[in-house]
C-alpha cells in the first residue's frame, strides 16, 4: 500500500504488510463486495479475508456502534479487531495492515466516496478516528488530499 511507505515500515507490526482485503457491506451487514488489494503474504489470504468480514458483520450487529473499535478485544487471541466503520449508508471493512492501519484506510475511502459532500458525514468519520485514538487518519487524508490534487491537475492539462 503505497500510502504507508514512510517510517511505519520500521515498525514491527507494519513488517510484511502491504495489502490485505476489503470488505463492503450494507448498514444490515449484507455483503456487497470482497476485495484483495495490494500485496497479501502468501497464507494470509483466508484469514484477512476472513477478518475483514468478521468486523463488518460484527459491526451490523452493533447498530449504535460507529466502529468496529468499539467491540473490539484487547487480547489478539480473540480475533475481534479494528478496521470496520459505518460511513455513507454502508460498513466499510479491511484487514491486512495493523487494526489502526485497516481503520484510517476505511475512514479515507468512506471520505473519497461521498462522506467529504457532507459535512456531518465528515464530522462523523472525524469522530471516529478520535475515538480510537488514530494517528494514521489525519497523515493518510493529507497523502490522499494530494495525490487527488495531483491527480485534477493533469487531468486539466
Amino acid at each position: 500500500m503505497a500510502l504507508f511507505r514512510d517510517g511505519r515500515a520500521r515498525d514491527p507490526k507494519w513488517q510484511d504488510r502491504a495489502g490485505g482485503y476489503f470488505c463492503l457491506t450494507t448498514d444490515d451487514g449484507t455483503l456487497l463486495l470482497l476485495c484483495p488489494f495490494g500485496n497479501i503474504p502468501l497464507g494470509k489470504f483466508a484469514k484477512y479475508a476472513a477478518l475483514s468480514q468478521e468486523k463488518a458483520q460484527r459491526l451490523a450487529a452493533h447498530p449504535e456502534h460507529a466502529s468496529s473499535w468499539q467491540s473490539r478485544s484487547e487480547n489478539d487471541a480473540d480475533l475481534r479487531f479494528g478496521g470496520a466503520i459505518r460511513a455513507n449508508g454502508y460498513i466499510y471493512s479491511f484487514s491486512g495492515l495493523p487494526e489502526l492501519g485497516d481503520e484510517a484506510v476505511m475512514l479515507v475511502t468512506a471520505l473519497l466516496t461521498g462522506a467529504s459532500e457532507n459535512e456531518r458525514s465528515q464530522r462523523a468519520i472525524e469522530d471516529i478516528a478520535e475515538m480510537s485514538r488514530n494517528p494514521f487518519f489525519a497523515p493518510l487524508r493529507q497523502e490522499a488530499a494530494r495525490r487527488q490534487m495531483n491527480t485534477a491537475f493533469h487531468q486539466d492539462e
